[in-house]
């Protein structure tokens, strides 16, 4: 009899788990510092440019971006060697152009040479 309880309570308490998981799964959108870690160019901006906020989304076609700040002339940070399919170069710099879970900095093509290699 004793058994048969326990046996009940470990069930039903086996199958709560299984309809109503206790923390929550992992997350699915896609992730601003696995973006930040392409960024290994260290570069000099030749002029100032645009520099655009991404948060990202669950695919790429879901990333969100407004205009952030203005990297200007002169200015050093660490870019992605080669234009990004998000629409441009990811940077990164300790202060300023920082990323998180869920976002990244851009600064968006078509700007024509806008930095040089240090």
């Amino acid at each position: 009899m004793i058994i048969q309880k326990m046996s009940i309570i470990l069930l039903s308490t086996g199958l709560l788990g299984i309809t109503c998981p206790s923390s929550v799964s992992a997350n699915s959108y896609l992730s601003g510092n696995a973006y930040a870690k392409e960024a290994t160019y260290h570069i000099k901006a030749k002029k100032t440019v645009p520099v655009y906020k991404v948060r990202t989304g669950k695919d790429e076609a879901q990333n969100t971006q407004k205009l952030a700040f203005h990297f200007h002339k002169g200015s050093k940070a660490y870019i992605s060697r080669w234009q990004m399919s998000t629409g441009g170069w990811i940077i990164v710099s300790k202060h300023k152009y920082y990323h998180t879970s869920r976002t990244f900095f851009l600064v968006p093509t078509g700007l024509g040479k806008w930095y040089q290699k240090i």
